[in-house]
């Protein structure tokens, strides 16, 4: 299998199915989307032609959700006599997934016996109006002249195949989670009502299947059955002659709560779109692309198959992004898959929001929206827990309820909760978005500090608060004592809290007594946040100038990493996941991490001192690890070791470096951390003193890299040119 990679897209001449290509060539709106399976694949494959919807998931048992894999509406394919396209033999094929408009096509030659058919099939969903999709079917009969038939469906067959939490077992049975409530005929196409099991949410998707005026139509038949419904046009092809049909659908679903009636809704929309046609929604959706471009994209001179990569990558950070919905954020995967029941995670605020914060402050602010829709869930699961204030799960479905069954990293993983004010912290700094502040975040920041008071245990004989029962961002550490991410970013959020409460005090007297008077906030409370911040435990090591990863890492058994690590298999597949805790070796090294969320905290001997120590015994068995490395080294001056990083991040899933893009999808927070790694790491972006600045540090084969990104409501443009004297010259200046 060999990916091509073109300025504007990726291809391949690899026509069979593979799911790592369906998973590579994914494609959507961040309102629906679906895995790059063949619109004229009729193989049952229920479970891996992945069409999913932000927001859609059902119950798989009592309190345990999953993203539904929605009814394919995508299927088109041709028939001369009995024989299909999925029947043909295949010549000349290409398929390519466009970046700047979101197009993915395939083209090729079938042969029918003696009769050869070129083909070509193209489709997009509009970013313009996220309802539409549109597939183009493009045939010229080559050497023949005869009858053909367009089938066009909608299949209700679609399942779920879930995915253990347990990472080494596996399973085989689907699970159904949608019901087909109507079918029923149009006069050139169909509409299908469906509805999940359990949380009773409709679907509905209706096509129209457009002919040009000049094909003579021979018949026209319409079924439907329990596995969906199909239209079927026959008509006389002549040889030579290109035969265009276009498929156009919308879909709604009963979340979008536009006060229509559904089925209005996507006929009503349907009738709109067809009166457009194709071109007009293509170009309406270009036009979209382009406008979303313009501040995301990335420019990279001298090296085109990392220009090409990181286009893939922002394209995908979009295109899995519902940036107009504030009730949803992103899963581990996106909408490229169900892996992880579709859950949300603390990937979304430290590795992916970035991203949106500088190229899309709206979408990013949706993100954070999501939490705050989801504060009263955080507090029912603080209760849960017995703690005070409000605790985000760690795994977190659409209506914010804890989905993990692991019982030590749902318990113990507890730094998400920090994460998640961090990124709204994040937000806030980069756009100026006061208004959010007030509105959303300030009560944010108070009830979790209020989770971390709870959290915290109080030794009076040494004076000093511990966290205790605590696991970090490396997941191989067992559950321990004082964690220093966790504890670092604890009292980060007690520290904001108060800060916002000063803050609020002072320039907005009203919103602080309407806020303190609603949570009941006492000062007795913020008295002991204060004592919390100046005596918590940050495991660290004077004589070495080095932060511990908590206080019970050095009494783990060392362990030769080369000699059980020879490839990018996680080791939890060799070693049992209980030993593997025992053993001083981290999954990805959580302060690593730290030191890039911080970099004016932490001096420079500090984080390379941190880098010298974690470094050699990190496995990066989490795809995480690599572009967290590769910003740190670029901030460090490490070249070669950034440059490796980077690239290991960057072709994570499109050259499967972990052995697993194509059974479980895409890996969304890795592609922020490659995302970051550039913009914070080569281009060494800072914001400093209300200003950007930076202090780029290119790869030797890259002579140049431009973009653009917001900061507080401006434009700016980054600009990095290498010079012949190899030293780099940059530009950093405000778009008029």
């Amino acid at each position: 299998m060999h990916i091509h990679y073109h300025t504007d897209g990726i291809s391949t001449h690899e026509p069979r199915t593979n799911d790592l290509l369906e998973s590579i060539f994914f494609q959507g709106n961040g309102y629906m989307g679906a895995r790059g399976f063949s619109c004229e694949d009729q193989s049952c494959r229920p479970h891996q032609k992945g069409h999913y919807m932000a927001g859609v998931f059902d119950q798989l048992k009592p309190g345990i959700t999953d993203m539904v894999n929605t009814p394919n509406f995508l299927g088109l394919t041709v028939k001369i006599g009995d024989q299909s396209l999925s029947e043909a033999s295949i010549s000349g094929f290409q398929q390519k997934l466009c970046f700047s408009d979101g197009v993915l096509s395939r083209e090729y030659v079938a042969a029918f016996g003696q009769k050869h058919l070129k083909v070509k099939i193209s489709r997009f969903f509009s970013l313009y109006d996220v309802h539409i999709a549109a597939i183009r079917l493009e045939i010229t009969p080559l050497d023949f002249e005869g009858e053909i038939t367009v089938l066009a469906t909608l299949d209700a067959t679609s399942c779920n195949l879930p995915i253990q939490d347990d990472q080494v077992k596996k399973n085989t049975e689907t699970v159904r989670y949608v019901d087909t409530l109507a079918l029923s005929e149009l006069e050139d196409g169909g509409l299908a009502v469906y509805k999940t099991r359990i949380t009773g949410i409709q679907i509905v998707q209706a096509f129209n299947l457009v002919l040009p005026a000049s094909i003579v139509v021979l018949d026209k038949q319409r079924n439907s059955s329990a596995q969906g419904l199909d239209y079927q046009v026959t008509f006389l092809g002549k040889a030579g002659k290109t035969y265009i049909l276009d498929k156009l659908v919308t879909v709604f679903t009963s979340r979008d709560l536009n006060g229509e009636p559904l089925q209005s809704a996507a006929l009503n929309r349907l009738s709109l779109v067809r009166q457009k046609g194709y071109e007009q929604l293509l170009k309406e959706n270009r036009e979209e692309w382009a406008r979303r471009w313009e501040t995301a994209d990335i420019e990279i001179s001298g090296d085109h198959k990392a220009q090409c990569a990181m286009r893939w990558t922002v394209f995908q950070l979009i295109a899995n992004n519902a940036s107009g919905d504030s009730r949803v954020s992103i899963g581990a995967r996106g909408l490229s898959h169900a892996r992880y029941k579709g859950c949300y995670f603390w990937d979304t605020e430290i590795f992916m929001l970035p991203f949106y914060i500088y190229t899309h402050p709206e979408a990013a602010r949706n993100l954070l929206l999501y939490r705050y829709h989801t504060l009263d869930a955080a507090r029912e699961h603080a209760v849960k827990m017995s703690s005070k204030g409000a605790r985000y799960p760690w795994m977190s479905s659409y209506d914010g309820s804890e989905q993990c069954e692991s019982w030590d990293i749902g318990a113990c993983e507890v730094h998400i909760t920090a994460d998640v004010v961090y990124g709204m912290d994040h937000y806030i700094r980069i756009t100026g978005d006061t208004q959010f502040l007030l509105d959303h975040a300030a009560e944010v920041y108070l009830e979790t500090a209020r989770f971390w008071e709870s959290r915290f245990t109080y030794d009076p004989r040494n004076d000093q608060y511990n966290m205790l029962f605590v696991k970090g961002p490396d997941e191989y550490c067992g559950v321990t004592r004082n964690n220093a991410y966790t504890n670092i970013l604890a009292v980060y959020n007690l520290s904001l809290a108060l800060d916002t409460l000063n803050f609020l005090k002072d320039r907005y007297r009203d919103v602080h007594d309407r806020l303190t008077g609603k949570l009941g906030l006492t000062e007795e409370e913020c008295s002991k946040w204060r004592d919390i911040i100046k005596k918590a435990v940050i495991p660290y090591d004077k004589d070495k100038d080095l932060y511990l990863q908590d206080e019970t890492f050095m009494l783990l058994e060392p362990l030769d990493v080369s000699s059980v690590k020879s490839d990018n298999i996680p080791l939890y597949h060799k070693i049992c996941f209980d030993r593997l805790q025992r053993y001083r070796v981290l999954k990805q090294a959580d302060l690593v991490l730290l030191m890039t969320l911080f970099p004016q905290k932490f001096t420079t001997a500090q984080k390379k001192a941190v880098w010298d120590f974690y470094e050699p015994i990190t496995l990066h068995d989490s795809t995480l690890s690599y572009g967290t490395h590769a910003l740190l080294a670029a901030q460090l001056a490490m070249k070669e070791k950034a440059w490796d990083y980077f690239c290991k991040s960057l072709y994570l899933d499109l050259e499967d470096v972990m052995n697993n893009t194509g059974n479980e999808g895409l890996h969304l927070a890795a592609l922020g951390a490659t995302w970051q790694a550039l913009f914070f790491g080569f281009a060494g972006l800072r914001f400093e003193d209300n200003e950007p600045k930076a202090y780029p540090f290119l790869p030797d084969n890259w002579s140049g890299l431009r973009f653009t990104f917001w900061y507080k409501g401006r434009k700016w443009r980054f600009e990095a040119q290498r010079r012949d004297d190899n030293t780099v010259e940059s530009n950093l200046h405000p778009v008029l």
